[in-house]
């Protein structure tokens, strides 16, 4: 058998291609599900507690990594309903990073509306 033979079906390129359009597919969900996130937070009155900044930032760090799938995980938590949630991490969460700064609704928006400005210039 030849090498050549045996590659005959290895297409890098189309497993790229492929990759690319699930990447963008990602990308769009993961942008979706912030901008909903926003619109239900605005809708509530624009309060953001702790849990929901927290899980929100985070989401928009993996989302600036272009980890997209983990930002769309982390807005899904931001998203549970203060009586849902377990008291045990929200705790957690308050010692852990209580004493930080806190955005309010206006800035996270900000701040997304900035990352997709800056992805839409440096394509990865």
């Amino acid at each position: 058998m030849r090498v050549w033979d045996a590659l005959r079906g290895y297409r890098p390129w189309r497993r790229h291609g492929r990759a690319r359009i699930r990447s963008e597919r990602d990308k769009a969900r993961a942008e979706g599900l912030i901008r909903d996130l926003f619109r239900r937070l605005e809708e509530r009155g624009g309060d953001v507690d702790r849990w929901e900044t927290e899980h929100t930032l985070s989401a928009l760090g993996r989302y600036m990594a272009s980890e997209y799938g983990k930002a769309a995980e982390h807005i899904n938590l931001a998203g549970i309903p203060a009586a849902r949630r377990s008291a045990k991490a929200v705790s957690k969460l308050e010692r852990a990073y209580g004493d930080r700064f806190q955005p309010d609704l206006r800035t996270l928006e900000a701040i997304f509306a900035d990352l997709v400005k800056r992805q839409g210039d440096h394509p990865n």
